[in-house]
């Protein structure tokens, strides 16, 4: 399954990665390019350094709570960081619990807010 998982998200024009221990685990092309970078700059990074500050306290709050079992929100809006830390792109998220590569993952889709 994670072979068609990777498959699907290597041919589709939004955003999609996976995030296990906070740190991304498998970026698409397009995530990258929303994020002005290449897929090797963002995997192994942690999820909180391409959130804009002022949206990062909630961002992180429903990780955490999402990974605690709780009912939070599966699709909200905030604004992602590029390479340069300052550009800020607002995105629209959906973003569930599941499992890639037989282990818990957070499994996201992002398209720019104005799409």
């Amino acid at each position: 399954m994670d072979d068609l998982f990777k498959t699907l998200a290597t041919h589709v024009d939004e955003g999609v990665f996976v995030i296990r221990d906070r740190r991304f685990i498998f970026c698409n092309e397009a995530f990258a390019r929303i994020l002005g970078r290449h897929t090797d700059e963002v995997v192994g990074a942690e999820f909180t350094e391409v959130i804009a500050p002022e949206d990062l306290d909630m961002v992180a709050d429903r990780y955490r709570r999402r990974w605690a079992g709780e009912q939070v929100p599966p699709e909200y809006e905030f604004r992602l960081l590029e390479r340069d830390g300052e550009t800020r792109v607002p995105v629209r998220l959906w973003v569930t619990l599941g499992d890639y590569e037989a282990a818990p993952a957070t499994l996201g889709v992002v398209r720019p807010a104005w799409r």
